[in-house]
């Protein structure tokens, strides 16, 4: 057997490492270890970016691509995301990456495929889950600072946060726009203060401006149907019962563009979306003259970026 196939399984490699008592033996084997976590009464740590500081403050090694990421921009290379999704898609996952591990899945909002699909992901990987309807099911939450809490709040997000880290291992947050305030909602409160005065890593299940994990998910959908290099991609607004928010469409142009696939956006006159999102791309207020000759038509609703109210195509 050669080496490389010796250390194919790399938990099971690192787990026998740790269970030898010959430290000379294990100096011998080439494995790279890298710390992510740190549990001390000695420091007072409140999010894991303070815990990788002290970590490396202390001498140990983390992965430099470690970051929080807003958005799919932030990711260092959506390429190799994408195909490490798509084999992870193909090949059988060891349950024990999961073990004894619990993710907690927060909902601000309603949520049907992003709440199954986190689940199943969970249970593939062996993970327990634990939910919460938190507009149902936990405290009205607090998320300003220095206000007397007399109302309907009965808890901070700082306290709150720190409960569910102690708790979780890692943390979902599904959390809408309100589309009544658009400074507001581009500020994504609700998940960066729980990134904030948590201590465990968050997931975005679709937050005020931003969906990735659905994007990522379009990505690969795209990837396993269209086999051509660069399929021509219309992303096309569509009537709904109801103004949606603009984080599914914004995610889906951000993938696009990291892809460099050929993107153009259809949609009515006075639904344009975030210009500095939309930068660079054709916007085409004719739909029928957008669909010529497109691969992918992917639709999708959302409400006014200019009036930010709740205007129907008609009114327009």
């Amino acid at each position: 057997m050669c080496i490389r196939d010796r250390y194919m399984n790399s938990r099971n490699t690192a787990s026998g490492s740790i269970k030898l008592i010959n430290s000379l033996e294990v100096k011998k084997r080439p494995l790279k270890c890298y710390f992510f976590q740190i549990i001390s009464e000695n420091y007072n740590i409140l999010n894991q970016t303070e815990a990788l500081n002290l970590v490396e403050d202390l001498g140990f090694k983390t992965l430099k691509t470690n970051r929080f990421c807003k958005n799919i921009n932030d990711v260092f290379d959506y390429n190799k995301l994408l195909n490490e999704a798509l084999d992870l898609k193909k090949n059988e996952i060891d349950i024990a990456t999961g073990k004894n591990k619990t993710l907690g899945l927060i909902f601000f909002n309603p949520s049907l495929r992003t709440r199954l699909s986190s689940y199943k992901a969970a249970h593939n990987l062996g993970m327990n889950v634990i939910e919460m309807n938190f507009d149902k099911q936990g405290w009205k939450l607090e998320f300003n600072n220095n206000v007397i809490m007399n109302s309907n709040k009965a808890e901070h997000v700082k306290e709150a946060a720190q409960v569910i880290s102690q708790y979780c291992d890692i943390i979902g947050i599904r959390s809408f726009a309100s589309l009544k305030n658009k400074k507001i909602d581009e500020k994504e409160t609700i998940i960066k203060s729980f990134k904030k005065y948590g201590t465990i890593p968050v997931i975005n299940l679709e937050s005020s401006c931003y969906h990735p994990l659905q994007a990522l998910a379009d990505a690969m959908t795209i990837n396993e149907m269209v086999k051509k290099k660069n399929p021509k991609i219309i992303l096309s607004w569509t009537p709904h019962v109801k103004p949606l928010p603009h984080a599914v469409a914004n995610s889906f142009i951000n993938m696009a563009n990291r892809l460099n696939y050929d993107i153009k956006i259809s949609n009515p006159k006075g639904y344009n979306l975030n210009e500095n999102i939309t930068k660079g791309i054709e916007i085409i207020n004719d739909q029928e003259e957008a669909f010529k000759d497109a691969d992918i038509i992917y639709a999708k609703n959302w409400s006014s970026s200019v009036s930010y109210t709740h205007l129907r195509a008609n009114e327009t």
